[in-house]
């Protein structure tokens, strides 16, 4: 009989949502033999997005702010309402738009209209600049 007392560790990415391997061999602490062979163990940053915010980018996550669940202004965890649109920014630009998020914050939820806003003067200043 051959009992397994371990899985795989797996987060989920803060921006993207996908599941990710951590590479962390869990052991059940109560020897019970499992099926599983991944346990998801909490929120992170996948490798890609990990390595974008030490390159000191921030991730702006589009909302609606009306289906999504907010408590004085602010997102409940876990109770966003994600539009699909993500856009990265540098943290000193994050900080200009947002001077409330603490400097140490990888991503922001927002209004779509602020990375529609955004993209049209990124798009216009590439125009400018041919």
């Amino acid at each position: 009989m051959d009992d397994n007392y371990t899985t795989v560790e797996k987060k989920q990415c803060l921006v993207c949502l996908r599941l990710y391997d951590t590479g962390v061999e869990l052991i059940d602490s109560q020897h019970k033999p499992t099926e599983a062979t991944h346990t998801l163990t909490g929120l992170g940053l996948c490798p890609e997005h990990q390595q974008r915010v030490n390159d000191g980018y921030v991730a702006l996550v589009a909302i609606d702010t009306g289906k999504s669940e907010l408590q004085g202004g602010t997102v409940v965890a876990g109770g966003e309402y994600r539009l699909g649109k993500i856009m990265w920014v540098k943290r000193e630009m994050a900080q200009l738009i947002a001077p409330q998020v603490p400097t140490s914050q990888t991503l922001v939820f927002c209004h779509p209209n602020l990375i529609d806003a955004l993209d049209k003067l990124v798009k216009e200043t590439e125009n400018e600049s041919k």
